[in-house]
């Protein structure tokens, strides 16, 4: 077992990659779309439970959902307002499908430590 942190959140994991059937991950339920997300589209190792059920979330949303066509039906869902600008969230960044390489505050794609 080692200690390490959520490559999303970055918060505070043990990992038991030795016995992988024992770790945290690996009691987690997810969709089977969302572990091929995982493994097809993203460059996470470990991720915490949270993290994880949040993924899980956010891919059963899309598979259930439509991308909106028009801006007016994005809020709040896929962005939100800051200072004038359109930030997008993690659902829109799922939904999306890829990574744009931007380095966007809230990108599933990429490890954030």
């Amino acid at each position: 077992m080692s200690q390490q942190n959520c490559s999303l959140c970055k918060g505070p994991l043990v990992c038991n990659e030795a016995d992988i059937a024992n770790c945290a991950c690996c009691k987690v339920n997810l969709l089977q779309e969302t572990v091929d997300f995982l493994h097809n589209k993203t460059q996470h190792q470990c991720l915490c439970p949270t993290c994880l059920l949040n993924f899980d979330k956010w891919v059963k949303f899309a598979l259930n959902n439509p991308f909106p066509k028009r801006m007016s039906q994005m809020s709040p869902v896929h962005f939100y307002s800051e200072n004038g600008y359109f930030v997008f969230t993690e659902q829109y960044h799922v939904h999306k499908g890829n990574c744009c390489g931007n380095n966007c505050r809230h990108c599933v794609y990429q490890s954030k430590i």
